[in-house]
């Protein structure tokens, strides 16, 4: 009798929230340059931080609907902004599907 392999379960996608939570604030970087976006962003989450460890911030960068070429601006250095220098104030993130990021803070 031949073996059967199982295949491998895929990673599942982070385009839905792994959590059954709701927001707590909204960050709204639209209109923002990529800088003064970052800034805005450690701001936001260093002040809401000290509200309320653990809260959900869903950060709205756009989905680039509007953008040259239909790709979103900001998304890509807000993902790495979150897992590089603004790691020490994100407990999770997760990629929202309206354009934006779902962010819990430490």
């Amino acid at each position: 009798m031949a073996r059967r392999h199982r295949s491998k379960k895929r990673h599942p996608t982070r385009s839905t929230s792994p959590y059954d939570v709701r927001w707590d604030f909204q960050c709204d970087l639209h209109g923002h340059t990529v800088a003064s976006a970052l800034q805005k962003l450690e701001n936001d989450l260093k002040t809401f931080r000290r509200r309320k460890a653990g809260a959900v911030v869903h950060v709205v960068t756009g989905k680039g609907d509007n953008s040259p070429g239909g790709i979103s601006v900001l998304k890509p250095p807000v993902k790495k902004a979150l897992s590089g220098s603004l790691a020490p104030l994100v407990a999770d993130f997760w990629i929202d599907d309206d354009g934006g990021f779902m962010v819990r803070v430490k």
